[in-house]
């Protein structure tokens, strides 16, 4: 599962989160638990196209996040500042921590939507 250490992940416009064009493809999450809590690895989308890779570690405080290229890195971080306000309480940070929380929040709302999806099925199967 996610794991945001304490921080938050939230859009500092509720508003922006229909708004965010960076999504996680769910069907990419792969869930791996280790020791220190469950790791999740998954493919960063742009318009329908992948453009990272977020390797979220549970006893990590700032995430990694690849990416295809430098550009796309750069845009990530403007989208990451422009829709999270603060990250660890500080507006301040460097851009990989923002970088990380916004890929984090994505990862939330990716795994909050295969959950859903599960619900939604598993009342299908009931009415069947």
């Amino acid at each position: 599962m996610c794991q945001n250490n304490g921080a938050s992940v939230q859009p500092s416009n509720p508003f922006l989160r229909a708004y965010m064009p960076y999504t996680i493809d769910p069907l990419s999450i792969q869930f791996t638990e280790t020791r220190h809590g469950v790791n999740a690895t998954a493919r960063i989308l742009f318009d329908g196209k992948k453009v990272g890779t977020i390797h979220d570690h549970a006893e990590r405080i700032v995430t990694d996040v690849t990416f295809r290229t430098e550009e796309d890195r750069a845009a990530f971080a403007i989208e990451a500042r422009r829709i999270l306000a603060t990250v660890f309480g500080k507006a301040t940070h460097h851009d990989s921590a923002f970088i990380s929380e916004y890929a984090r929040a994505l990862l939330q709302q990716a795994e909050e939507e295969l959950l859903k999806q599960s619900q939604d099925d598993h009342i299908s199967d009931d009415r069947a």
